[in-house]
């Protein structure tokens, strides 16, 4: 058994992990950005708390003359309270400190002079420093008198921990979302990965893969040609064998995917889709070569989604049987005649015992010319085994019949091997003409057919004639014979003429008939292509 892969599984993994870390990538990037943001924010408050306070009147007074009232303290702690900073420190010219969280350093000194004192050289200004309440971030701003003298300082700040929590209290949205954004990344891949699974009929990626080799891989190597178009008239299925009968046949190659050419819609699928008639083992005719054709239309959901055909090439297999049949015939006539001559040597060794020799003289002449009469030019003229057997055959089939079966003494046919496939053909050709001939003649007394063969090598022809001295046929029917199909003596009939002009067609031969009451002759002309 092969491995079952979970291909979707870590697929569905790969998509949520993607997700995760762009998610993560962009928390990061949204984090610092969160992260100055809430420190321009903390900065832009210290900012305008500390101008507020240091434009107070009050507080401006208060300053100047250096007095530490209760006030500053309420006012400062008012001012913390209503914006949320962590300090709000008021000092005088000498950096005493007039306010401040924790009420016992009311009065000392900052304890940051430099820090203070810069206030007055270099202006307002942001720092970062360490103090009684911990690290932060203070903004300093001078307080003025009415001529603008610098009288005092004011620094409102956080604390390091005041701002980070405020950070913090921002990421944890970022947080929150993150978490739902992997649960609903999660969620998805795994109602997609379920749904994939519908649509792939629960197969993994890998198995889709090897089932498509392997039906490929069978397709390709089973004899029977198949092709199968959609509804749209798109071929969805084609293998190797239908290319190699569709190009013998003289079509021209039709890619999958691509759509299907007129002709061959009619020829094999107009039937099964248009009017839902199926059909087995039907003999079609591509441009002279025999194909058996199926036909079965394809169903979806109860809907019609297109159609397929099998073709079987005829022509090997036909070659094959014929080839066997002619054998097997010439051997049955070869036993046929060795048992006759036996029983003729035992005439001829009691006329012998007898001394009756004018009569074994005469019973030797009439052997002599029967032999070369039914027999004699036969084998020693037709050359093809599988030809002469055949004949060797319908003439005693023929005698079976009380019809006289006649071998023109000038026929000649050599056997050459590039010429197998036209004498399997002539075999076609010789089966439905004798056949009809002796169907012509039925039980009519004195019935009669002469076939003449000869193989011109010179002139690179074949020529075959049948007569017939049986009933004919009319002038009315006479056009008609080679139609396919077509005949008057009952239904499944009228394919044997038609197959033969098929054959003349393909060689690019003549055929001639000349019929009238009593005397009907076939007469066929094949050109022989040089090998």
């Amino acid at each position: 058994m092969k491995k079952k892969h979970r291909t979707l599984t870590r697929l569905m993994l790969i998509m949520t992990g993607l997700v995760v870390v762009s998610l993560l990538v962009t928390s990061f990037f949204v984090r610092e950005y969160i992260k100055k943001r809430e420190d321009e924010i903390i900065r832009q408050k210290i900012y305008a708390t500390a101008k507020v306070v240091a434009g107070d009147k009050s507080i401006k007074d208060d300053i100047k003359y250096h007095r530490q009232t209760l006030g500053i303290q309420k006012f400062a702690n008012r001012v913390k309270d209503e914006t949320g900073t962590d300090f709000v420190v008021i000092m005088d010219d000498t950096f005493t400190r007039y306010s401040h969280p924790k009420d016992e350093f009311i009065g000392g000194k900052f304890s940051n002079l430099e820090d203070a004192s810069s206030t007055f050289t270099t202006g307002d200004h942001y720092s970062r420093q360490s103090g009684h309440l911990g690290e932060g971030l203070r903004f300093f701003t001078a307080i003025k008198d009415e001529d603008g003298e610098n009288i005092g300082v004011v620094c409102v700040g956080y604390t390091k921990e005041t701002v980070n929590n405020q950070i913090w209290h921002s990421q944890v949205k970022i947080i929150f979302a993150l978490i739902i954004g992997i649960a609903i990344a999660l969620t998805l891949a795994i109602v997609y990965n379920r749904q994939l699974k519908r649509i792939l009929l629960n197969y993994e990626p890998e198995e889709i893969a090897y089932n498509y080799i392997e039906k490929n891989l069978i397709s390709d190597h089973v004899s029977e040609g198949i092709i199968g178009i959609d509804i749209n008239r798109k071929i969805i299925v084609k293998n190797s064998s239908a290319n190699q009968i569709l190009d013998k046949a003289g079509y021209s190659k039709v890619k999958k995917g691509e759509k299907i050419p007129d002709e061959m819609y009619e020829i094999f699928f107009k039937s099964i889709i248009e009017d839902n008639i199926k059909s087995r083992d039907e003999l079609v005719i591509l441009n002279h070569i025999e194909v058996l054709v199926n036909r079965n239309a394809i169903y979806q959901n109860n809907k019609l989604y297109g159609a397929v055909v099998t073709l079987r090439d005829q022509s090997e297999m036909k070659k094959l049987i014929t080839e066997l049949s002619g054998t097997e015939k010439y051997n049955d006539s070869l036993r046929e005649q060795s048992h006759h001559f036996m029983n003729k040597l035992h005439v001829l060794h009691g006329l012998i015992e007898m001394k009756s020799y004018d009569e074994v003289e005469k019973f030797i002449t009439y052997l002599k010319d029967d032999y070369h009469e039914k027999i004699g030019h036969i084998s020693e003229n037709i050359k093809v085994p599988a030809i002469a057997g055949f004949l060797l055959a319908k003439v005693r089939e023929a005698k079976q019949k009380n019809i006289s079966l006649l071998i023109d003494a000038d026929s000649t046919i050599l056997n050459k091997e590039h010429l197998d496939e036209l004498f399997n053909e002539l075999l076609i050709i010789l089966g439905v003409l004798i056949d009809n001939s002796m169907e012509s003649i039925g039980n009519k007394e004195g019935g009669k057919i002469v076939v003449y063969l000869y193989l011109n090598t010179e002139e690179n022809i074949l020529l075959c004639k049948v007569y017939d001295n049986g009933s004919g046929i009319s002038k009315d029917i006479l056009e008609n014979v080679f139609e396919r199909g077509y005949s008057t003596k009952g239904e499944n009939r009228g394919y044997g003429l038609n197959a033969v002009e098929t054959i003349v067609k393909k060689y690019n031969g003549l055929i001639d008939v000349e019929s009238e009451v009593g005397k009907t002759t076939f007469t066929i002309e094949l050109p022989i292509e040089e090998e």
